[in-house]
């Protein structure tokens, strides 16, 4: 059984036309319930969400970029601020206006470039080896069963 939730591409389409849908750099993180986990949208990602638990984060400015975003929600003086302004009511919630509350230091432009510049290099080559094991990982899965079962040899 799966917990995952699928859509025609058909209506797919038909939303990413009429509404937005999460593009490539922007960031969702989960704001009720389960706080603070930072999602970064990438290159192969093709998704709508349709849930009120979720804080959208996109058009970043001064020279902020997703990637940038994201390292920063996931550092862990980071995730203490979050914890620090959750509501408390039925379940935790981050709002907006309490993700306005949490101070950021801002580095002069010129390093804040040059850092986002490198960790959007190492955060392409880590999704490009994620890609690469996925698509390794398919012909493995279907050859191994049959090569140990015995119902596909290899030529010494």
């Amino acid at each position: 059984m799966t917990t995952e939730l699928y859509i025609s591409e058909e209506r797919f389409h038909e939303i990413k036309t009429k509404f937005e849908v999460p593009k490539v750099g922007e960031i969702l993180l989960t704001s009720v319930g389960t706080i603070g986990i930072p999602y970064l949208v990438r290159k192969n990602d093709e998704f709508y969400f349709k849930d009120g638990n979720l804080t959208w984060g996109k058009n970043f400015k001064n020279g902020f970029s997703g990637v940038v975003i994201y390292y920063w929600l996931k550092s862990d003086s980071n995730q203490t601020k979050i914890k620090q302004n959750t509501i408390v009511s039925t379940q935790k919630a981050l709002t907006i206006q309490a993700l306005g509350n949490i101070s950021i230091l801002i580095p002069e432009s010129k390093i804040l470039c040059k850092y986002a510049r490198l960790v959007e290099i190492l955060n392409s080559k880590t999704e490009n080896n994620t890609y690469q094991i996925q698509t390794l990982t398919k012909p493995r899965d279907s050859v191994l069963p049959k090569l140990m079962s015995g119902q596909l040899r290899v030529k010494e």
